[in-house]
């Protein structure tokens, strides 16, 4: 299997879409994608679609190709055969920091906290978006959070820890900076892997606010263990079990299907 990518924050300049000329695309079109590591199989024609301002989760059984798919529409992981579009341009095995500059940010990928920095100027590197920013941060030039920040700071409930150092955050606080700090790039499409992934029951709703949230302003793609976190967010889902599409569909739909009773349980609920 591939190795984790580096979880360093980037910084970029955003590139223009060609949205003009593509009004009618989704936001993000992933055809037949296949992915083989030498013998081994990953993905094999998986397909899926996301609209802006939508909330697409992507769940299966541990090794169904959830990461791989992450890996391949972000730039890590080079499909072998397939397509991926971000509103109609084919971005099919660019490169990460090419497709971060049309606005593509994954949660580990870009967001990792600064554990040396504070809360607000974690938001402040991003804010600024340059390979100089962390050195203008410590210099104590551009510290004043533009709105979107202080209002993201203030919806996850860290306004009052913003003079804090990240690294002595709890888990849970760490991650709730993590997400606020990608949306501060103001991305189009916002990858996230297992964002509740370790978080106590105090933690979860905050988190789910702000991912609904962020599909106020972007698409978001989820892989999310939690079902009912799943439930609450989701307008899509993609049930992938062996590195294919078991089911496709609304909640109610997937969750009544009998195939992914088995891929998750090993026998429908009748059975």
């Amino acid at each position: 299997m591939t190795a984790r990518p580096n979880a360093r924050p980037q910084t970029f300049e955003r590139a223009e879409l060609p949205i003009t000329e593509h009004q009618t695309a989704p936001l993000l079109s992933v055809r037949g994608l296949t992915v083989h590591f030498q013998e081994f199989v990953a993905l094999r024609d998986v397909s899926l679609s996301l609209d802006h301002g939508g909330i697409h989760a992507v769940i299966g059984p541990n090794g169904a190709g959830k990461s791989t798919l992450f890996n391949a529409i972000s730039g890590f992981v080079k499909p072998t055969r397939g397509q991926i579009s971000l509103h109609g341009l084919d971005v099919t095995a660019w490169a990460a920091n090419r497709l971060a500059r049309l606005g593509l940010a994954r949660s580990f990928q870009i967001c990792a906290v600064f554990p040396e920095l504070s809360v607000e100027e974690n938001l402040l590197v991003a804010q600024l978006r340059d390979g100089k920013a962390i050195g203008l941060v410590r210099q104590r030039r551009g510290r004043e959070l533009n709105p979107l920040a202080a209002d993201l700071l203030d919806k996850a409930g860290l306004m009052a820890e913003r003079r804090r150092r990240a690294g002595e955050l709890p888990y849970g606080r760490r991650r709730l900076l993590e997400i606020i700090t990608t949306l501060a790039l103001q991305p189009r499409l916002l990858l996230l892997d297992e964002p509740t992934a370790g978080l106590g029951r105090e933690d979860i709703p905050a988190v789910v606010e702000l991912i609904a949230h962020a599909a106020e302003t972007c698409g978001v793609l989820l892989v999310e263990h939690n079902l009912k976190v799943v439930e609450r967010l989701a307008d899509h889902i993609t049930v992938l079990a062996g590195g294919t599409v078991l089911s496709e569909g609304t909640y109610q739909h997937v969750s009544q299907d009998q195939n992914v009773w088995k891929a998750y349980l090993g026998a429908a609920p009748d059975a």
